[in-house]
């Protein structure tokens, strides 16, 4: 039995060594992806990231009905979604964002998934024509119940096309990018400032670009139009042809307040003070309050009519 115990305990020391190697190696790149892609599954307490020990909101505010659902959700984090260092912001419709510019490495993109996470991208050479399968993807994730291809970062595609660019999802979904007309600081507003001012820096000769249509997996297209200031109006579902409209949602901008009207009678109007979310009123759900700090724009305090609410304390490294 000695020389089995003795075994046993050379084998449990090598394994620790190699573990704690391997989070050395790997802790690092990690904390510059705070819930990578949004995934809420990395989240403690659904509020705070795993990773960085940040704290993380995501909220869907209402699901439009239809063939296809049209989601209103919006995401915040009290450090930024590139470096996990600097000032968070809120984010909504990131994913109406593409920066596209010039690196070592050759074009290079960022944009963020819908629910707000962070998401990289190399412009894809020689793609083949045709439609993507997932079974002929790079990879593939556990993160759900069963073993997909849908989500994985790396089944993610940047294509270069005639009018701008394409994004390929993992689930087959193709979204149409074409160079922003306007562009004035107001854009920087409510959808994600410091998310695309940190990823501009990381590339050369940096090119916004607008989504303007996504192809569904069903057939069915959502549609993007902007008014003259560049600022997302509407987001319109419609059928293959784009000749029959399934659902809406139209947004209107006042001084420091948007308000969202959709094709089945739901209203959510959000307000602002110097860039944060103060307030969301809706018309189906309980009124939402938010208090920060006046120094680093760190969200202390939420706060419902239903009187309930949540607190935040931060350490000194700006961790909850």
């Amino acid at each position: 039995m000695i020389p089995f115990l003795c075994w046993e305990v050379d084998f449990m020391r090598s394994f620790f060594i190699f573990l704690m190697i391997a989070l050395e190696m790997y802790a690092a790149p990690l904390a510059l992806f705070p819930a990578f892609e949004g995934n809420s599954s990395g989240w403690i307490e659904g509020c705070v990231d795993s990773i960085t020990g940040c704290y993380r909101e995501q909220v869907i505010d209402y699901i439009v009905d239809g063939p296809d659902p049209l989601f209103i959700e919006r995401s915040y984090t009290n450090r930024d979604y590139k470096t996990g260092k600097q000032e968070g912001s809120w984010a909504f419709f990131p994913h109406c964002t593409l920066v596209v510019g010039d690196s070592n490495e050759g074009k290079k993109g960022y944009t963020a998934s819908p629910k707000g996470g962070y998401l990289p991208l190399s412009i894809q050479k020689n793609f083949p024509a045709g439609k993507i399968h997932i079974n002929d993807c790079n990879g593939i994730t556990n993160c759900s119940q069963t073993i997909s291809g849908q989500t994985h970062p790396r089944n993610i595609l940047l294509k270069s096309i005639e009018e701008g660019y394409e994004i390929i999802t993992g689930n087959g979904t193709k979204r149409t990018y074409v160079k922003q007309k306007t562009f004035t600081e107001e854009n920087w507003n409510f959808f994600g400032e410091s998310f695309y001012q940190s990823c501009a820096k990381e590339i050369q000769n940096p090119i916004y670009y607008v989504l303007v249509q996504e192809k569904l997996p069903s057939g069915n297209m959502i549609l993007y139009d902007y008014n003259e200031n560049g600022l997302l109006s509407s987001i319109t579902l419609s059928d293959s042809e784009k000749s029959t409209i399934l659902s809406w949602i139209h947004l209107e901008y006042s001084e420091n307040q948007i308000h969202l009207k959709t094709s089945d009678g739901e209203e959510i109007s959000y307000f602002f003070i110097n860039g944060l979310l103060t307030k969301v009123h809706s018309s189906s759900q309980p009124n939402i309050e938010y208090e920060y700090d006046d120094s680093l724009c760190r969200n202390l305090c939420k706060k419902t009519d239903s009187h309930r609410s949540l607190e935040i304390i931060y350490d000194e490294t700006f961790r909850v």
